[in-house]
């Protein structure tokens, strides 16, 4: 059962994400926070996981993108960081996407 369910999540996962008609981010990215807030609380591990992959995935992408500027954003990169800034920038932004709010901690570590 629990094989389906994280079956079921990882699926809709991967459901793109748009704003002001323009794609943002596919996977884990395109879901909401009060959903990322859901999974939290009820601690539903298979969900955290895909997103903190996803997390981790952006934020080594980002980090190529900047390397002319010396900003190094890997530094962060422990799941723990992530999933505690994540859980801070959802409460505060329930309407927001986990795209968004990975892009304001890539942001901040850029600072």
């Amino acid at each position: 059962m629990k094989n389906l369910i994280a079956t079921v999540v990882l699926t809709l996962a991967a459901v793109p994400c748009f704003a002001n008609d323009q794609l943002e981010a596919w996977g884990a990215g395109s879901s909401t926070c009060s959903r990322y807030l859901d999974d939290y609380d009820s601690n539903f591990k298979a969900a955290m996981l895909n997103d903190v992959s996803w997390a981790l995935g952006f934020l080594t992408a980002e980090n190529k993108r900047r390397v002319s500027s010396k900003a190094h954003l890997l530094h962060y990169a422990e799941p723990e960081k992530i999933t505690a800034y994540l859980v801070k920038y959802c409460k505060e932004n329930q309407f927001s996407t986990l795209y968004q709010g990975v892009v304001a901690l890539s942001n901040d570590l850029a600072k």
